[in-house]
């Protein structure tokens, strides 16, 4: 009878083990399950802060830009104007006054047309002929216009050959010439003061450590990544076709047998990323893991 009862409590004994191994697998495992959640939640949250922080970003960028640019029309219109206010017609056909004066006014480029609307004096500070780059635009109706009506001026953005111009447009005081001034819009990139949509990520860091990029769809504009920066245009399509992106919620994806998640936000012609590694994203897990594991 003793016996018995002593194999009963040992029988007993391993049940309880057993049963209290099980639970603590499970509670295990729910743990694991719950630190998951816990950090793809609140990597969601970090992501949604950085995109948002990206898209403002972006958003000053175009008001800075946009602000320039009206400055810089009004300034070449300013230019035009005073060529028409102080300047003779003999000298405005004067090709060395000319020269002296886009380097002394910072002006790309002058065209003196005659009532034909045909060049009659200009240059440039490429010392190259521009006539049949520009030949298209010199015809525009609108330029005709301030020809006719020599109280307007006219004012725009042209694109020529992938390079992009601010032009003012005024009449000469006789009436029968125009005075057309243009200078690129795209300022040297080792101007210290011209801000770039490339230094907008440059040395960002977020918590978490994203990878933080801003595109236009085809090319990286700006990146806080060494790596992306290396990325040529080709790979990048590669990369970008091969993820369904989701609407406001964390994407996950493989990239040379790597995880990582990420989220994207679209602001006007800007497709912002924020995307972190998955040994970034389970910190709470892996720590939970490891600290298991020890005891």
């Amino acid at each position: 009878m003793i016996k018995n009862k002593k194999v009963f409590s040992l029988r007993s004994f391993r049940i309880i083990i057993g049963i209290f191994l099980v639970i603590s697998i499970f509670v295990f495992i729910g743990l694991g399950f719950f630190a998951q959640y816990q950090d793809l939640k609140e990597t969601y949250t970090l992501a949604k802060e950085t995109t948002s922080f990206i898209k403002t970003e972006c958003k000053k960028f175009d008001n800075y830009t946009s602000g320039n640019s009206a400055r810089s029309v009004q300034d070449l219109l300013d230019k035009a104007n005073g060529l028409n206010t102080f300047i003779s017609d003999s000298k405005l056909i004067d090709s060395n006054f000319l020269k002296d004066f886009i380097f002394s006014e910072h002006v790309g480029g002058i065209f003196i047309l005659d009532q034909n609307l045909s060049p009659v004096a200009y240059t440039n500070m490429d010392d190259v002929d521009p006539v049949s780059i520009w030949s298209e635009t010199l015809s525009k109706n609108k330029i005709k216009d301030v020809l006719l009506h020599p109280q307007k001026s006219y004012v725009d953005h042209v694109t020529i050959k992938n390079q992009t111009y601010d032009m003012a447009v005024v009449a000469s005081n006789s009436g029968n010439r125009l005075i057309l001034c243009y200078s690129p819009t795209k300022k040297p990139d080792t101007d210290p003061y011209e801000l770039t949509v490339s230094s907008i990520l440059e040395n960002n860091s977020f918590y978490k450590n994203p990878t933080s990029v801003i595109t236009d769809g085809t090319e990286v504009l700006s990146t806080n990544s060494s790596v992306v920066k290396k990325l040529g245009t080709k790979q990048y399509k590669k990369l970008v076709s091969s993820i369904e992106w989701k609407n406001d919620q964390l994407t996950k994806f493989k990239y040379n047998e790597d995880t990582y998640y990420g989220l994207r936000k679209v602001y006007n012609n800007y497709y912002c990323y924020t995307v972190y590694a998955a040994n970034d994203v389970f910190s709470h897990r892996t720590a939970l893991l490891t600290d298991s594991w020890r005891i």
